[in-house]
């Protein structure tokens, strides 16, 4: 009997003793984090399923086709962004560094674990955030008088390969040109500070729902007629010569572009020199395809203006009108509605 109570009584401080080593890092654990943290900013991506937290220090931007503003030589925003977050501080105004930022990215041409981790350099490090294992590695980059230096961690998950890139663009200039450029010496505890804040940053980064469209998709770029939009990984967009064919020939369709994915072909075509409505009403009449009054009007942006129906979707951008549709392959459109492709293709159009 006195041998199970001193078990019991031995179970007991033990437990006891856990319990509170626990609630001591707990608790550590909980104040580190507000203070870490403390004024900060969380975004979520509803569309990617992605989490993590920013400073005031720093201005979101939605990425996405459409670039955020550049206000570095190289930009601190990649063109795969689908959220980035730039430096907004004077702290280093003046001075060598023309930028900082952390670039939220999907990389949807790589379908595989393999491809994601396929990182050209020569030393590829690991490390761990919230149990999560990324790859990363430290590279450099230089054009025009101005250099960069990004931290690059890719981890794969749920048929996606996400990369969170921390960015810092400068100018080379040597300290003895500061004077003859206008650039006062740097402040490297400032600059350590904030690139500290990018770290935490990262380490805030969590994966916690469903990746929409994440997977199969790449972006395609017509810097003639200034239109992006994301199309099926495994197809090929080529440019169409319109002279060749005679319904956009006629329509005097400026750009034309089309990929071919399983029965059918999707086209992107640009119409220029339609100053208002009614110009893009009289088009819109001369081609068959249905009116304005038809279609369900938004503002993708200030600039943008889109118009869907059942099976086709306009864009207005200024003078330039878009028509976005798929057919069945023969010379004119053949409506067959929207589908998936359609519609994914028709939600990541941009103007540039």
């Amino acid at each position: 009997m006195l041998c199970t109570l001193r078990e019991d009584e031995m179970r007991t401080m033990l437990f006891r003793r856990i319990l509170a080593a626990f609630l001591l890092v707990t608790v550590a654990s909980a104040s580190a984090q507000s203070a870490t943290h403390a004024g900060w900013k969380t975004y979520r991506s509803a569309d990617f399923g992605f989490q993590i937290d920013y400073p005031r220090t720093m201005s979101f931007y939605p990425g996405g086709p459409e670039a955020p503003p550049e206000h570095s030589m190289i930009p601190v925003c990649d063109q795969d962004a689908v959220a980035c977050f730039e430096y907004n501080g004077h702290a280093l105004d003046h001075t060598i560094i023309q930028g900082l930022g952390v670039s939220i990215n999907v990389l949807r041409e790589m379908n595989t674990k393999a491809d994601c981790y396929a990182i050209d350099a020569e030393t590829i490090k690991t490390a761990v955030v919230h149990g999560r294992i990324f790859h990363y590695v430290e590279t450099s980059d230089a054009a025009a008088g101005s250099s960069e230096d990004v931290k690059d961690y890719r981890t794969f998950y749920r048929q996606v390969c996400f990369e969170v890139a921390l960015h810092r663009a400068q100018s080379d200039v040597a300290p003895i040109q500061y004077a003859e450029y206008g650039i006062r010496p740097l402040n490297k505890r400032a600059l350590r500070a904030l690139e500290s804040a990018m770290h935490r940053m990262l380490l805030s980064f969590v994966l916690v729902g469903p990746v929409k469209n994440g997977a199969g998709w790449s972006t395609f770029t017509e810097c003639d007629c200034g239109e992006t939009f994301e199309y099926p990984w495994n197809a090929s967009v080529e440019r169409v010569d319109t002279s060749s064919t005679h319904f956009f020939n006629a329509w005097g369709i400026s750009c034309l572009e089309r990929f071919m994915y399983g029965q059918s072909q999707y086209l992107v075509a640009a119409k220029e020199g339609l100053p208002d409505r009614d110009a893009v009403t009289a088009w819109l009449e001369s081609t068959g395809f249905p009116p304005l009054n038809e279609m369900q009007w938004t503002a993708k942006d200030p600039s943008l203006m889109e118009y869907r129906g059942r099976d086709i979707v306009y864009f207005l951008h200024g003078s330039s009108f878009f028509v976005i549709t798929e057919t069945d392959g023969s010379a004119g459109p053949t409506l067959t509605g929207v589908d998936g492709v359609l519609d994914h293709l028709a939600s990541s159009f941009r103007v540039q």
